[in-house]
C-alpha cells in the first residue's frame, strides 16, 4: 500500500516581485529517512546508502543543520563534488532523468565544524509504465 508523503515548501518572495508557493502530495511505496554525522575532515568522506534497491527516486531531500559551501556532496561517489550550501529538494522526474539513478550520496566537510544531515529518499518500487 502506498505511503502518502506531503511536500510543502515555504513561499519564495522577491521584494516588489512575484510570490511563488509549492506543495504536492506523492503516493509512493517506500522511503528511507537517514540522519548522518559528517565530521569536519576535508580528507574523509561519509557515504549515505539511500537503500533504493535499483528503484527510481521520486523525491530526494537533503537538509544539513549547517549548510556551507565547504560541505560537499557527490552522487554515487563520482563526478564533481558540489556544495551543499542550501537544503536540496528534488521532486521532478525530469531532473532525476538528467541525473540518472541515485543509489548513494557521499559527503565531505571542510566547513570548520561537524555537520548533521537529514536525508529523505522516496521511491516507487513498481513504477507505472507509460
Amino acid at each position: 500500500m502506498p505511503e502518502k508523503i506531503s511536500v510543502s515548501a515555504s513561499a519564495v518572495v522577491a521584494d516588489g516581485g512575484p510570490n511563488l508557493n509549492f506543495s504536492t502530495v506523492f503516493e509512493l511505496e517506500a522511503y528511507n529517512k537517514l540522519r548522518i554525522d559528517v565530521p569536519n575532515d576535508p580528507k574523509g568522506a561519509v557515504d549515505a546508502d539511500l537503500g533504493t534497491g535499483g528503484a527510481t527516486l521520486r523525491l530526494l531531500m537533503v537538509v544539513p543543520d549547517s549548510p556551507h559551501k565547504k560541505l560537499t556532496m557527490k552522487i554515487n561517489g563520482s563526478g564533481a563534488a558540489r556544495p551543499v550550501d542550501r537544503p536540496v529538494l528534488i521532486t521532478s522526474s525530469g531532473v532525476f532523468g538528467v541525473i540518472g539513478s541515485i543509489t548513494s550520496l557521499q559527503f565531505t566537510n571542510d566547513s570548520g565544524e561537524d555537520v548533521t544531515i537529514d536525508i529523505l529518499a522516496a521511491r516507487d518500487l513498481t513504477p507505472a509504465t507509460d
